[in-house]
């Protein structure tokens, strides 16, 4: 019987490190549909066994392709790896370490447009295995 390599990726948190949000004061909101424009993009920061991911969130709200809001949000996860390398690590830089911060991102953007006096905007589940694919195909590989 084949053994695995014994390994755990732990995350230790998920902190908020940059937070920027604009409206249009004078546009009444509450009569329009807003349009959602998603920007994304992965860094990631690694001195084994310790690592980190950050992910930048750019928003745009349109209405009637004029802007009316915009966001700017970059979340880090630091993560920890104990045990050896596992083999899919490449991979959980890439996809689940972000598909874990989406979600505290999201929160945050719906916290802040709900507190700007329009109804919180829900940004959709994302496809970071797609994403990934997409996004990493001309980039150097992972360097530990």
């Amino acid at each position: 019987m084949e053994e695995f390599p014994k390994s755990s990726l732990n995350l230790k948190e998920v902190i908020l490190v940059n937070s920027n949000f604009e409206k249009v004061n004078d546009f009444k909101l509450e009569k329009f549909t807003i349009k959602n424009f998603l920007g994304i993009d992965i860094e990631h920061n690694i001195n084994l066994p310790e690592f980190s991911v950050s992910l930048k969130l750019k928003y745009d709200g349109k209405v009637n392709d004029v802007l009316v809001m915009t966001a700017f949000i970059v979340m880090v996860g630091n993560f920890v790896l104990e045990g050896e390398k596992p083999d899919f690590f490449d991979e959980f830089i890439k996809v689940n370490a972000p598909a874990i911060i989406y979600p505290f991102a999201r929160e945050h953007l719906h916290y802040l447009t709900n507190k700007s006096g329009i109804n919180g905007v829900n940004l959709p589940l994302f496809n970071f295995v797609s994403y990934s694919k997409k996004y990493f195909a001309n980039k150097e590989p992972i360097q530990d």
